[in-house]
């Protein structure tokens, strides 16, 4: 079976030019202190790129280009790459597939070392100006499928269709028997839940049902009362806001299944749907890393605090400095500087070569060790070098590891069983 990872959003393009103590649009991008990290750095600086949506009708990231620069400063202050300051070029990709296009076109234009991080939805229009120009994207989120086969896509994670297996292993491997998919109302969704079930039956369960939420659904009852009869466990394939709406439907009834998810139970939902009091406590959530408690995260949670002087605003806007969008743009910045480091020449092709012979790049415990060089033997999904998630949970509303392990796909993937 061919497993296509959820579309949920599209996205456009409009450029600016920015340096790790510049402004990219209407946003503070860093600070006092991201400029002074690049100040005594004498070499040329190396030009990367990390596009996201902004001031769009669709999602929104405003708090990724703000981490792309906390990111490169914290790499500056650090020495840089061997004396030579990072440059981030920022692109607002505003939510169509021409945007992504222009986007990539700029990193082409601009003679970007590789593209790092960000969000976009529009793989279909960016990786082939990348794919011509030999340019890495190391990294990026989104709902792409071409993520899992473009020669250019190099993953820092087991990508969103890990996570959708995961959540159905993690129900199984957690007691539920009867799950209940909550989806929306499209193709693309109803493909996705297939990678839930996948992961069910993996682990040794098999009553499933999906639940579709209309487009623009207003009234959440009669969803919430189909995906509890007959269910003890619910797990969530739709966006962000729906999320939110079904869950407050959910709590309105008091309704007790345990609520399994993953990108789309964010802190934002957990804290509007109640906190530590509402339907997401308990909850099963299933990441590409670790919890934001783990020790591992020290570094990120240091440099957000030192090079982002607008936290609030923000967050106002609808950034979230916890959401996994954010931490894979530090987790590839993490990883370019350890490549790039080891480089007597930065370039695309220099990239390239150094990502596909390396025998693995520590990101010191935020993902297993990460290697490119052993494409997956799914023809699908070759470029999902990773398969293995991380299983959390809700407690006092907040994300918490449930344990301290890794947690293998692989084997759902190829329909067969997980082990334990």
């Amino acid at each position: 079976m061919r497993l296509d990872p959820l579309r949920v959003a599209a996205f456009t393009c409009a450029a600016v030019l920015v340096s790790t103590v510049a402004a990219c649009s209407d946003q503070s991008a860093g600070s006092q202190a991201a400029a002074d990290a690049a100040s005594s750095l004498t070499g040329s600086p190396i030009k990367v790129m990390t596009w996201t949506p902004e001031d769009t009708p669709g999602v929104n990231q405003p708090g990724v280009l703000p981490v792309a620069l906390a990111a490169a400063a914290s790499v500056n202050a650090g020495g840089g790459i061997n004396g030579r300051p990072i440059e981030v070029v920022g692109c607002n990709e505003e939510n169509t597939p021409g945007g992504g296009q222009k986007c990539a076109q700029l990193a082409v234009d601009e003679g970007v070392a590789a593209v790092l991080g960000g969000f976009s939805n529009n793989g279909e229009a960016y990786y082939p100006p990348l794919e011509a120009a030999g340019i890495p994207a190391i990294g990026v989120s989104g709902q792409n499928g071409r993520d899992a086969v473009s020669p250019m896509s190099y993953p820092v994670n087991g990508m969103i269709a890990s996570q959708m297996v995961g959540s159905g292993a993690a129900a199984a491997q957690h007691g539920c028997t009867d799950l209940a998919i909550i989806t929306i109302d499209i193709p693309s969704s109803r493909q996705a839940s297939n990678l839930v079930i996948s992961g069910f039956v993996a682990a040794g369960q098999t009553r499933t049902k999906l639940v579709p939420v209309p487009l623009g659904a207003a009234d959440y009852s009669p969803i919430v009362s189909a995906a509890t009869s007959d269910s003890d466990c619910i797990v969530l394939v739709t966006g962000a806001q729906q999320a939110r709406e079904f869950l407050a439907a959910f709590d309105q009834v008091g309704a007790t299944q345990r609520i399994v998810g993953f990108g789309s139970i964010n802190q934002s939902v957990v804290d509007s749907t109640g906190g530590a009091d509402g339907p997401t406590d308990g909850a099963l959530i299933v990441s590409s890393f670790p919890a934001l408690t783990n020790p591992a995260w020290g570094s990120y949670l240091a440099a957000i605090d030192t090079y982002i002087d607008d936290r609030e605003e923000i967050e106002a806007k609808g950034g979230d400095f916890k959401s996994s969008v954010e931490t894979s743009t530090w987790v590839a910045y993490q990883v370019f500087a350890e490549i790039a480091r080891g480089l007597d020449t930065i370039e695309p092709r220099t990239l390239v070569d150094a990502l596909n012979s390396t025998p693995g790049v520590s990101t010191g415990g935020l993902t297993p060790d990460l290697q490119w060089n052993q494409p997956f033997d799914n023809p699908a999904m070759p470029r999902m070098f990773s398969r293995s998630v991380r299983y959390l949970t809700v407690e006092g509303g907040q994300f918490v590891g449930l344990d301290d392990e890794w947690h293998d796909m692989s084997a759902a993937f190829r329909g067969q069983k997980l082990a334990g």
